[in-house]
């Protein structure tokens, strides 16, 4: 469905050009969901908006994008994305933002959006446009929605904003869904509710979807295939279940070592990933993660390592594994 070859995003400001993603190499297929994860502030919404086309014109994206076997022409350096990726936006892709409340117009109606959203994938009159609408908010599950479509943004719950997101990003009846943290601030029974309901439009519409979450337990119920990113790089990939049984990457360790368990003793101490996130300073000469690394040696500081298959399509980016292989 898409491929993403050498993805890079640098962003122009007062005190000079910096740099977050770092070639992004990566791909989903149809029918597949990919998560991204990672960290906070490691990359995984810049990814997104960089592929929707959505960045601020600060930023220098580079790269090759594919979609459905088309490369996608994107303008280089700082210009604006008036082709491409925009032409997409809908039909193409849809995008669920991270923050639904914020990312809805809280002047406009529920329904003046949907109908916004609709006429600009096809055409038809106001009625037949309200009686869409109402079928995408009866999809996902909103209550009484002919009444929705007449409030407002700040009329909503988080969970019912969400939902309004997500048949936002339907109206066009998307080929790839993009989903940046949907359950971000929802309880764990909005959450669950919503995760089902991606997976129903997932089926439903037979698409691909790119989920980006810090949460493995989204991964675990959601996704085909994982990819870690760590400092604006791809540092592993696999399909789920390996991952969770058999990460080779020690961020991937570290990441799912961080996470609560119930068969633990209750006043068990958490691992914490050790050291502190790459954020300012020079380029890293070798592995981004050799700071932070307990295994760390000498070829780690100085080379950076490639991102390569280890076995059925488990890929990673460590020389330790190249090693141990």
């Amino acid at each position: 469905m898409i491929q993403v070859s050498g993805l890079s995003v640098d962003f122009h400001t007062a005190g000079g050009a910096k740099r977050i993603l770092h070639g992004i190499d990566f791909s989903v297929s149809r029918g597949e969901v990919l998560g991204l994860v990672g960290e906070s502030g490691c990359g995984k919404s810049v990814t997104a908006l960089a592929l929707a086309g959505l960045l601020d014109p600060s930023a220098e994206v580079n790269g090759q994008i594919a979609f459905e076997g088309q490369a996608v022409p994107r303008p280089r350096g700082r210009r604006r994305d008036g082709e491409g990726f925009a032409a997409l936006r809908g039909r193409g892709i849809g995008m669920i933002f991270q923050d639904p409340v914020g990312a809805l117009n809280p002047v406009r109606t529920v329904g003046y959006q949907l109908r916004e959203a609709l006429s600009l994938h096809r055409s038809a009159g106001r009625r037949e446009q309200d009686a869409r609408a109402v079928d995408l908010l009866t999809q996902v599950g909103l209550p009484d929605p002919a009444r929705r479509l007449r409030s407002y943004a700040h009329e909503l719950s988080g969970g019912m904003a969400q939902r309004v997101m997500i048949a936002l990003a339907l109206a066009g009846r998307p080929s790839l869904l993009i989903a940046d943290e949907p359950t971000t601030a929802l309880d764990v029974t909005v959450q669950a509710q919503i995760l089902r309901l991606l997976r129903e439009v997932r089926r439903e519409l037979a698409s691909a979807m790119l989920l980006i979450t810090h949460d493995f337990g989204v991964v675990a119920q959601t996704c085909d295939r994982v990819a870690v990113i760590y400092a604006g790089r791809v540092v592993e990939t696999a399909r789920t279940l390996d991952l969770f049984e058999r990460p080779q990457h020690p961020y991937t360790k570290a990441l799912l070592a961080a996470v609560p368990r119930l068969d633990r003793p209750q006043l068990e101490r958490l691992d914490p990933v050790p050291g502190a996130r790459l954020t300012e300073g020079p380029p890293v000469a070798g592995c981004v993660f050799a700071l932070r690394c307990q295994n760390v040696q000498d070829a780690c500081r100085r080379i950076p390592p490639a991102l390569k298959d280890r076995r059925d399509g488990h890929q990673v980016a460590c020389h330790l594994v190249e090693e141990a292989a």
